[in-house]
């Protein structure tokens, strides 16, 4: 997208894009011909946040010293710990089924064949009967 569209789906001026990255907070110069994509909308989105949250320029540059650049975070997902002073990054919520699968493939290579067993009779013993299915 172009810049002007960035600014409007970012909120952000070009202007405070220049100086956020003469500061090193963003990783692009807003005025290089470049082609705005999701990463840089994140970047610029999560600077954003945290210029405008009312802490200080020492307090910013304090939390952000251990934070690998650059900082294509969600605002979302990644958030300051005051109480533990690190950041913390809450994972991607997964679905079910990759989670069954994954620990499924985890038991079939460590050889748990025990485990894999009791889960197949576990799975057998919630899955109604005909009879069961007639009942209802």
């Amino acid at each position: 997208m172009s810049i002007d569209e960035f600014e409007v789906r970012t909120k952000t001026s070009g202007d405070e894009m220049r100086r956020w990255h003469k500061r090193g907070l963003i990783s692009f110069d807003p005025d290089c011909g470049t082609e705005f994509d999701d990463r840089h909308q994140i970047e610029v989105e999560f600077v954003a946040a945290l210029l405008r949250s009312g802490l200080g320029d020492a307090w910013i540059e304090r939390i952000l010293e251990h934070l690998p650049k650059p900082y294509c975070y969600s605002t979302g997902q990644t958030f300051y710990s005051f109480a533990h002073g690190q950041w913390v990054t809450i994972p991607p919520e997964r679905d079910v089924d990759d989670i069954i699968n994954e620990h499924l493939d985890e038991l079939a290579e460590a050889k748990d064949w025990a485990g894999l067993r009791d889960l197949c009779k576990r799975i057998e013993d919630l899955i109604p009967t005909e009879e069961m299915h007639e009942q209802e």
